[in-house]
């Protein structure tokens, strides 16, 4: 959350760093701050007891740094959101923690006055896939929907955007998605659960699917990898920045006050308080 001690969190505004964030403290909320300590102790293997162990996992730990994060993204200085996995992240959670990070940031900072939420929309959802795929010198393939791309497309009913996806398409094919009760007489029936489909079964997966690999490696052939997958080249990965990303192109001085975690862009402060409650939280999970 916020970033290494003492101002690893200044890289997200330098012209040449493309920066991202893991999900454990997006958005900020009230209890980050106080279930940080044990998370950092138990992903690093710390001994509590040692005082020095103890120090390092506090030291992380600052609440002026996790709430700038927030205000970075909403400005377009931190340009993708991902997850660790047991590692301080949630992986299944980051939709729905980018798209509450939205929320969260409408309703401190507002809209600029235009009447909609479309650019804020479009900055966040390029944070979960286009821009992604543009760090790993893969959006040539995939990341955004576009004529010579693959057809991966997450389908959602308006009120759980974010939260329960309806059907996801993989290359255009049915792959994962709300599947009833095979005995009910119609397919509305309750219950529904979100299930594989046809895509996900037998050898349709590798074939709906690439595996992306080295230049050097389709150049050289040889190619032992036992998969079906078609094979697709990474490329364009050397000299890209956040220029190159969409929606997420603000850069600028980050610096934090080694002594008071405050953050400042270009000389100006910037703070988000925690939230006590977000969008897409349990109620969507009963």
């Amino acid at each position: 959350g916020g970033g290494h001690v003492p101002n690893v969190l200044k890289m997200a505004g330098v012209p040449n760093v493309i920066g991202s964030s893991t999900n454990p403290t997006l958005p900020f909320g009230r209890d980050a701050v106080a279930e940080h300590y044990g998370m950092i102790v138990s992903v690093h293997d710390l001994k509590p007891d040692l005082p020095g162990d103890a120090a390092m996992a506090r030291d992380r730990i600052r609440a002026g740094t996790m709430g700038a994060e927030d205000v970075l993204h909403d400005l377009g200085a931190i340009g993708i959101t991902s997850s660790d996995a047991q590692g301080m992240g949630r992986a299944g959670e980051t939709v729905r923690r980018t798209f509450a990070m939205a929320g969260k940031m409408k309703a401190e900072l507002g809209d600029p006055g235009v009447g909609h939420d479309n650019d804020r929309v479009l900055r966040y959802m390029a944070k979960l896939t286009i821009n992604p795929a543009v760090a790993h010198g893969l959006s040539h393939e995939i990341g955004s929907l576009e004529v010579g791309k693959m057809a991966d497309i997450v389908l959602w009913h308006p009120e759980f955007f974010g939260a329960k996806p309806q059907l996801v398409l993989k290359s255009g094919f049915p792959a994962y998605g709300v599947v009833g009760d095979p005995n009910a007489a119609t397919d509305t029936c309750e219950p529904l659960v979100l299930g594989p489909q046809f895509g996900a079964f037998g050898a349709t997966p590798a074939e709906i699917s690439v595996a992306f690999v080295a230049q050097a490696a389709l150049d050289q052939g040889h190619d032992t990898m036992p998969t079906r997958r078609r094979r697709v080249a990474v490329r364009g990965t050397r000299g890209i920045g956040p220029a190159d990303l969409r929606f997420n192109s603000r850069t600028g001085a980050v610096d934090v006050d080694q002594r008071t975690g405050l953050v400042t862009l270009d000389g100006e402060p910037i703070r988000s308080e925690p939230a006590d409650s977000v969008s897409l939280n349990r109620l969507y999970f009963l």
